[in-house]
Formats: structure tokens, sequence, C-alpha cells
């Protein structure tokens, strides 16, 4: 559905429609996933029961809960936070002004960050029921390249992170320009031109592989280097992590696809014919 029907924020954005400012939503709905990861990660285990899964739950906040996370996951959970303060707060006050939003683009994403901030945030402070994932003790020897594929997810992790700043700030930058009368012009620099052309949002690439390394190494700290596993652990798309990143496919490929066609339909020649949406030479 997405492949034919814009959300309307950004250039879809209906001037006539029941809008919002857009900086003022995009703080708040954005502020919603890291506050309630971190209420999430601060709050005791869940119950004995099923049933206390299916509710949001926040109860009896302690933050020695994160103090003493595994190392790992306690860098996945502050990897998650940053990301979303840098989304929320920091990008809300470089952007020079987004357009405004349909009132039900922030509701929505308020509902998802809500969830996905929750779910998040509880799986990687262990507040599911945990089982031994085997009796035996692993020696700690064998846990060598178990750390050096986590770190290694961490770094693609960090890749992901600073090519999605980069190529926001590009975009942020050609509005800023004072030589730039027109709203919206044509991008150039990093992926936006290289490699085979270059593509159209490169923000959104850079994001998917940013959550794409941080259900890996979510994965490798769960399965690997710990000698436990939740009831919500399963393989790397059952998990949480996992979801959230299918979740992103699902929404930023189709959006790419149709800001590519923007892009050709308003600019015309002054696109690179080898450029394409998402995915340098393919897509």
């Amino acid at each position: 559905m997405l492949l034919y029907i814009d959300a309307p924020h950004g250039r879809a954005a209906n001037p006539r429609g029941l809008n919002v400012n857009g900086n003022v939503a995009w703080l708040l709905m954005e502020l919603v996933s890291p506050i309630t990861c971190f209420l999430a990660a601060c709050s005791e285990p869940f119950e004995s029961t099923p049933n206390a899964m299916l509710l949001p739950s926040f109860q009896n906040f302690d933050m020695h809960r994160i103090r003493a996370l595994p190392a790992a996951r306690l860098s996945l959970l502050l990897a998650f936070l940053l990301h979303y303060l840098h989304r929320s707060l920091i990008s809300t006050l470089r952007n020079p002004g987004r357009s405004p939003m349909h009132v039900s683009v922030p509701i929505s994403a308020m509902v998802f960050n809500l969830l996905n901030g929750y779910l998040i945030g509880s799986w990687l402070s262990g507040r599911c029921l945990s089982v031994p994932h085997n009796p035996v003790h692993t020696p700690s020897s064998s846990l060598g390249p178990a750390w050096a594929q986590f770190s290694l997810y961490m770094v693609g992790w960090a890749l992901g992170f600073g090519s999605n700043i980069a190529h926001d700030e590009l975009l942020s930058r050609l509005r800023r320009s004072s030589k730039t009368k027109a709203r919206y012009s044509v991008p150039h620099g990093l992926l936006y031109s290289s490699p085979f052309g270059g593509i159209s949002c490169p923000h959104y690439l850079s994001e998917l592989f940013e959550w794409l390394t941080f259900a890996g190494a979510a994965s490798v700290a769960v399965h690997q280097l710990e000698q436990t596993s939740s009831v919500c652990d399963h393989d790397l798309f059952h998990s949480p992590p996992g979801l959230f990143f299918l979740a992103m496919v699902a929404v930023l490929m189709p959006r790419a696809i149709r800001t590519h066609r923007w892009y050709v339909k308003r600019f015309g020649g002054l696109i690179p014919n080898n450029r394409r949406a998402i995915i340098p030479g393919l897509l």
C-alpha cells in the first residue's frame, strides 16, 4: 500500500489538511521511544504469568537494573537511546524547519514508538522470563569469537548511525542555504552521488543498515554471550530488534521508491540516469 500512498508529511504534506507544526510533532513523536525504552529497562521483571506481558507495564523503577546489565546488553540499550535522543532533540534543533504534518502522522508514530520502545527496553533489560539455554557451563575462552562478532556488528551500527546523520545533514544544508530559493533541490555528495550513480535516499539505507546490525548484535549478545535466553527470544527476526528492522523495511523501502519517482518527475534531467532509490545500482 505504501508504494501507492505517501504518508502526509514532508514533500507529501497537504497544506489544506488537519496539520500540526512539523518540528513540534517530530520532537514529541520521536521522544516517546527513548523515554519508553528507558522506563521499561528500569522496571522490575515481568510476573511469572503470560498475561503480564500483554500490556505495557512500568513499575518499581530502579536505575540499578540498568547498571547491572551485562556489557553487551547495556551497549545495545545505550545505542538505541543515543539514536533516538539525536533523532528527537538534536535533529529538531538543527533542522531549518519541517513541513506541517497531518495530525495522523505523529499520532501513529507515537503509538508505534510507544510499543517499540517498550519492547526493546524490556527485552534488552531481561524483563522476560529466563530459562537455561544449556545446563553445561560455557568456557569463557569460547566467547572470544562471539565478542568479536558482537563488536563487528556494533561497528556496523555506528557506521549506519553516522551515515544517517551525515546524509540528513546534507539535506539540511540544502534547506539552510541562502542560495537555494526553492524548498527542494537535488542533493549530491556521499551516497547521493556514488557508487553506481548514487541513490536518492541514502539516509533510509543507512538507517536500515543501522538497525540490521543492531539486530545482529542483539542476537549475538543473547544467544552466544550469555547462557540464558528469554521466552521472548527465538531467531534473529523473531526478537524485538529483528521485528523492528522488518518494520523499518516495510516503511522505508516503499517511501524511498516513491521519493525517487518524485525526484525524477520534478527535476527530470538533473537526476543522473543511473541513480537508484535506495540500493546503489539495483533498486
